[in-house]
């Protein structure tokens, strides 16, 4: 998102060839464009700020954006297509960056939002009683008949192991001692869904498995 121009803002007088060795990518002059703008520059083309913005919004109303991509759209999913498969490492590597960085900023809404969440699950129970269902519902659909008894020895070994903990491990984070029966493989996964099914199944921390939520790791 491009940052709005506030023209109470006081900039400092910075020379091209300062911000260019500084890494930065606008400098400022002091003095107006010739179009009269008071504003920041490129550093890479020396054009002010608010002149290509103005560039941009007249194109847009002029519609030039909609006749553009309405001319090259399959162009485009070719370039991008290609690009994705010429950059699948890089692509990978963007996610994992961006889960650590969700999971991190999860964590911290958690922490800092606690009596807001538990209130909304008190006005809200309703939906949340539907999201179980759903999950109940797409349990039967994705079980196999004959392995009920191993997956309940999971949920009582789950069950007894988050008493053991409880007993012997002090704690300010209950999450880290109540463990969770969890899908490795989920049962509504965006691009693959798994079985509830004995080798499916692992046992893992209730925080770990809020963490991880509807994904494979």
């Amino acid at each position: 998102m491009r940052r709005p121009l506030d023209m109470n803002e006081e900039l400092k007088v910075l020379a091209r060839s300062d911000a260019k060795s500084a890494g930065l990518k606008r400098y400022f002059t002091g003095e107006p464009c010739i179009h009269g703008h008071l504003s920041e520059r490129l550093v890479s083309t020396r054009q002010c700020i608010a002149c290509k913005r103005a560039d941009a919004d007249r194109l847009k109303e002029s519609g030039y954006f909609i006749d553009y991509r309405s001319a090259h759209r399959e162009f485009a999913k070719t370039y991008h297509k290609k690009w994705r498969t010429d950059n699948k490492s890089l692509i990978i590597q963007k996610r994992l960056d961006g889960r650590d960085d969700s999971l991190v900023q999860r964590a911290e809404y958690r922490e800092k939002n606690r009596d807001k969440i538990r209130q909304h699950y008190h006005n809200n129970k309703g939906l949340y009683v539907s999201y179980v269902r759903k999950r109940q519902a797409a349990k039967i659909n994705r079980s196999l008949c004959g392995y009920d008894e191993e997956i309940k020895e999971i949920y009582v070994q789950a069950r007894k192991l988050t008493e053991k903990l409880a007993a012997c491990v002090d704690t300010d984070d209950p999450e880290q001692i109540i463990m969770h029966v969890d899908h490795i493989i989920p049962l509504q996964g965006r691009e693959v869904s798994g079985l509830h099914v004995p080798w499916n199944l692992q046992i893992i921390s209730a925080s770990d498995n809020r963490s991880k939520g509807n994904r494979i790791e």
